[in-house]
Order: C-alpha cells, then structure tokens, then sequence
C-alpha cells in the first residue's frame, strides 16, 4: 500500500493537532489540581474554624450554666426576690 504525499501530511497535521489537544488538556487538568488542592485548604481552614468556634459555643454554655445555677442557688437560698 502506497501513502500519497498528501495523506502522509494529513496524517503529519492531525497528529500534530492530537498533541496540541493532549498538551492543552494537560495544563488543565494541572489547572484543576491546582484549583483543588486550594480548595481543599479551604476546606480545611473552614473546619479547624468551625471547630474553634464550636468550642467556643460550648465554653458559652458551661459558663451560661454555671451562671444559671449560681442564682437559682442564690435564689433558692431566700436571698433574691422580694422582701
């Protein structure tokens, strides 16, 4: 089987353009990884944060708590209310 000249060129400029295909998927995909590592220390800075604030929440709590028993303790004592 005999290959014209044209065919051969054909074949040279699509290979050509499968590898200008291949290498602008390639920084793509680069791109994207990029894109997605710092989305992921995003994500991870959004989670240590809420966790920092969750703890926060919680020492609210104990100390709401602790402030709610000290007056009904002091209430209940007979030293709040009216006299």
């Amino acid at each position: 089987m005999t290959v014209t000249r044209e065919e051969f060129e054909d074949v040279k400029q699509l290979m050509v353009t499968i590898a200008r295909v291949a290498e602008s998927n390639t920084r793509a995909i680069d791109q994207l990884t990029s894109n997605q590592q710092l989305l992921q220390q995003d994500i991870q800075l959004i989670v240590h944060r809420m966790d920092e604030m969750q703890a926060q929440v919680r020492g609210l709590q104990t100390e709401n708590r602790n402030i709610l028993g000290l007056l009904q303790q002091h209430l209940g004592d007979g030293h709040g209310g009216a006299t």
